[in-house]
């Protein structure tokens, strides 16, 4: 795991040729968030912006991981507390919003974590299968990996399924 580079070289995009040097997967972008002690990853392709927090607006019998909807240069954006939804307790005040794209509705939606850490780069063979005890009590499918550096664990989490609705009981 190094600190990101956006400038790192890319395959050129010829057939490789076995005498030719083969370039070395530069990898993708991490973002680390903290919730608590702990730390997750957002691939930074699919983050949007990173804001401080504005007001936000709780809406009336929501699920405790709604936060409500703030305003987002004109935009209403739902905003679902990160911390809520992974720990059950709810982020820090202010914290941060991270604004992704959620890809099954194509809207815009707000993240509230504690806060946002690094920007890692991390090549394909450094994600690591996430234990069965940490998917345990989560929905399907939202940590994809984990990744060891050398100032602890970075816990990937699958974006879609970060921002996807609140599940109910009747889901189950």
């Amino acid at each position: 795991m190094t600190p990101y580079d956006a400038a790192a070289l890319q395959p050129d995009g010829l057939e490789e040729d076995e005498s030719r040097q083969r370039v070395e997967d530069p990898g993708r972008g991490l973002l680390t968030v903290t919730l608590g002690q702990a730390r997750f990853g957002l691939w930074v392709d699919e983050v949007l912006e990173i804001l401080r927090t504005p007001p936000i607006t709780r809406l009336p019998l929501s699920a405790a991981e709604v936060a409500g909807v703030t305003s987002v240069r004109g935009v209403v954006v739902p905003v679902l507390d990160l911390g809520q939804r992974l720990l059950g307790a709810p982020a820090q005040r202010p914290g941060r919003l991270v604004l992704i794209r959620h890809e099954a509705s194509g809207s815009m939606v707000g993240l509230l974590v504690d806060d946002v850490g690094t920007l890692l780069g991390v090549r394909g063979d450094e994600v690591r299968p996430p234990p069965a005890e940490a998917e345990a009590e989560l929905p399907p499918g939202l940590v994809t990996g984990v990744v060891a550096g050398s100032d602890g664990l970075v816990t990937v989490l699958h974006i879609g399924e970060a921002a996807a609705p609140p599940r109910t009981s009747t889901e189950d």
